[in-house]
């Protein structure tokens, strides 16, 4: 019985310290992809595809609560369930890191009016002032492929199965999950529990 109740105890201290380590990973960002206040804090982390209509709708929510909340850090994640484009789009994102124009890229294939092609994600890296033969160079790089991986091993370690999803806390504690679209009050009476 004591060997059985010393076996539940260490499974409940090693889940604990798993989840720990998991929140730290999901709140940890690159400067380079995050939004609103990099000090802010609480956290809103989401989980996008370029091509997902309700991910492009959120757009300017976000851009709303990072105007209307001053205490909170955007970290945008990549996960493509749309095929083979949006893995090209979002390893395309993470390939502008290395020019320093993440933000600024992901802010036109969001908003592009047409749909996104290989050829126009080339076009818009020019437009956000990258090189784009170097960021198709970069697509394949040894830096995109761990950072994708990380992400996708994230997502599932975390229960993302839908775009967008979104993941709202402070360090150490559970974040409150939400999926699919949400107005900016929603977002930001969580993020104000949060906070308090």
């Amino acid at each position: 019985m004591k060997k059985l109740l010393f076996i539940s105890i260490c499974a409940i201290f090693i889940t604990a310290c798993q989840q720990q380590n998991n929140t730290a990973d999901l709140y940890q960002a690159q400067l380079s992809n995050t939004d609103g206040n990099p000090n802010g804090k609480v956290t809103l982390v989401e989980f996008y595809d370029f091509r997902c209509g309700a991910c492009k709708k959120m757009t300017p929510v976000i851009k709303q609560v990072i105007n209307d909340e001053p205490n909170v850090r955007v970290i945008y994640r990549e996960y493509p369930v749309l095929g083979s484009l949006s893995e090209y789009a979002a390893k395309a994102a993470l390939a502008a890191k290395m020019q320093d124009r993440y933000l600024a890229f992901r802010q036109l294939l969001m908003n592009s009016p047409t749909p996104l092609t290989q050829k126009n994600i080339l076009n818009y890296a020019s437009e956000a002032q990258m090189d784009p033969k170097l960021l198709a160079k970069d697509i394949n790089s040894e830096f995109v492929k761990q950072q994708y991986a990380a992400i996708q091993n994230m997502a599932k370690q975390w229960g993302v199965k839908n775009t967008p999803t979104y993941f709202i806390g402070i360090a150490g504690h559970d974040p409150v999950k939400l999926v699919g679209y949400q107005s900016a009050k929603e977002l930001e009476e969580t993020i104000n529990s949060q906070e308090n």
